[in-house]
């Protein structure tokens, strides 16, 4: 992040970083909770995974990133969203087994 322009180091970048810190404390707290609530701290951290995906390719975009600086992130990126959402397919699945169901999305999202 230092290579991001000066002036936009102390908003876009501490956006991320924040992402990054929640997506993590999101993961730790699904270690830890019920079926239930690890399903939401897991969707939580599926959410701000995208959210950060998307702050990402912007910075590509301006080219505050070059491609293979993306390429090595998005990689990241792309494994973190598999085991989130294995993860979170086998809760699911888990739930069902049990006669309860369990959303993939946020209450209210098309």
């Amino acid at each position: 992040m230092a290579k991001f322009p000066r002036e936009h180091r102390h908003t876009l970048t501490k956006h991320m970083a924040d992402l990054v810190l929640l997506i993590h404390d999101r993961l730790v707290a699904a270690r830890h909770l019920a079926a239930a609530d690890r399903a939401r701290a897991l969707l939580e951290a599926d959410i701000g995974l995208d959210q950060l995906r998307q702050y990402l390719q912007l910075a590509w975009r301006w080219s505050w990133l070059n491609n293979g600086q993306y390429e090595h992130v998005s990689g990241l990126t792309d494994e973190l969203g598999r085991l989130i959402g294995g993860w979170r397919r086998s809760l699911a699945a888990n739930r069902e087994t049990k006669g309860t169901t369990m959303p993939l999305a946020m209450p209210g999202a098309e």
